[in-house]
């Protein structure tokens, strides 16, 4: 009823309709420009009509933070036991040094503020806790920036590690360094 009240009366007064009517449009297309030009700028995804997914909203930050940058990718923790037991690789754990004392992956050392990687012969893997720790996707694209070339990320992390039941080293071998 509302509605043909509301059409009557713009029909009635059809120069206050108009001017209604213009800035209803006005602020939809002000609305969706804006809503383009923040997508563009800042490669966030904004949901539109149809478009919204509460899943993304509720995603942790840094969960897929690693995949989405260049000279990073992914690798699962059968490829990282078979590259150290053959020693191709070089582990980084981007965890504290309490949780690294507590336990960590064989021949992974702690990454510390002036990390340097001498053998570039190898593979770099970073790992933190678990899929949703951000800190392994942050030191990778840290590292890539410095040192350039392929960087690897454990995303499912020392958990998943522990879950596999491999086995894991305690304490401080000299592996912390700073």
């Amino acid at each position: 009823m509302k509605v043909k009240n509301f059409i009557k009366e713009i029909t009635r007064r059809p120069e206050e309709g108009k001017t209604l009517l213009f800035h209803v449009f006005l602020l939809i297309v002000v609305s969706v420009i804006c809503a383009v030009v923040f997508k563009f700028v800042s490669g966030t995804p904004v949901p539109l009509i149809g478009e919204f997914d509460p899943g993304k909203i509720a995603e942790p930050p840094g969960l897929k933070k690693a995949l989405d940058r260049s000279g990073m990718e992914e690798i699962d923790g059968e490829k990282v036991l078979n590259l150290i037991e053959n020693d191709m690789a070089v582990l980084l754990d981007a965890r504290t040094p309490g949780e690294y004392t507590a336990g960590h992956i064989p021949s992974a050392i702690l990454e510390g503020k002036s990390l340097s990687l001498s053998d570039g012969s190898k593979i770099v893997i970073v790992y933190g806790n678990t899929p949703q720790d951000p800190r392994a996707g942050n030191t990778a694209e840290a590292l890539q920036k410095m040192r350039g070339g392929m960087i690897y990320v454990y995303k499912k992390g020392f958990s998943d590690w522990l879950s596999r039941k491999y086995l894991i080293e305690k304490g401080n071998p000299g592996g912390i360094k700073r």
